[in-house]
């Protein structure tokens, strides 16, 4: 009878730690679960515009940065914000004079510059628990030479660092040097003798220049106007990650 009683009173103490223990398991599982969700950033978009004015009348012409700014106050996303903060401080710097000399000059010569263009759009194409990945597209027009120019940046969530693309791409510089060549020939369907320049090109860019940006499972990498020599627009390879 004690046996009995022993072991009864062993079978209730077992199921009490039981349920205990997925109590404390639903606990823990539901903070883990509201973090994984919440790990994806969201953000603000503002178009950054600059203009001129003669006679108190704003002369047509758009230039303008897309800046994204990452909603929170981790010193992480301060990072991530204060580099793009940096990118728009420095597409001004490069751009605004030389756009604001021409469209003046143009404007007094009676020149038509409604259409003059000057801008750096932003969109944010990926992110991940580890990675947030922007894609840019920049247009110039000021009569004449129209330019486009794509780029991208990827940052670590952890860091808040830029990463380089030997973050992604797999094998070391010379490697990927050959994938780069071998996906630029067959998206323009040639062979290295048809296209000794852009072959040349590729051989000597440095990899750590390269500006790409990522999704889940490619690399989108860019070379500017005219660099691979293959028209006024930038030229776009992809490599699997």
């Amino acid at each position: 009878m004690v046996k009995k009683m022993t072991k009864m009173k062993l079978n209730k103490t077992v199921s009490a730690v039981l349920v205990i223990v997925l109590l404390l398991s639903t606990i823990c599982i539901a903070p883990m679960n509201a973090e994984a969700s919440s790990s994806k950033y969201t953000h603000t978009k503002t178009n950054k515009r600059k203009s001129v004015a003669i006679d108190n009348k704003k002369l047509p012409g758009d230039f303008h940065y897309q800046l994204i700014k990452i909603k929170g106050s981790s010193s992480v996303k301060k990072k991530i914000n204060n580099k793009l903060n940096k990118d728009y401080n420095k597409f001004v710097n490069e751009n605004w004079s030389t756009f604001k000399s021409i469209l003046v000059e143009d404007y007094n010569n009676n020149r038509d510059t409604s259409d003059y263009i000057c801008y750096k759009d932003s969109k944010v194409k990926y992110q991940s628990n580890k990675y947030y990945s922007i894609k840019f597209e920049e247009k110039w027009y000021v009569g004449g030479i129209y330019n486009s120019t794509r780029s991208g940046k990827v940052f670590s969530k952890k860091t808040g660092k830029e990463l380089k693309i030997t973050s992604f791409a797999k094998g070391k510089s010379s490697t990927i040097k050959k994938k780069l060549i071998k996906a630029f020939l067959n998206r323009v369907n040639g062979t290295e003798s048809e296209y000794p320049e852009a072959v040349k090109t590729i051989k000597n860019t440095s990899i750590s220049s390269l500006k790409f940006y990522i999704t889940k499972k490619k690399i989108y990498i860019f070379f500017k106007c005219y660099e691979l020599e293959m028209g006024q627009g930038d030229y776009c390879v992809s490599l699997n990650r």
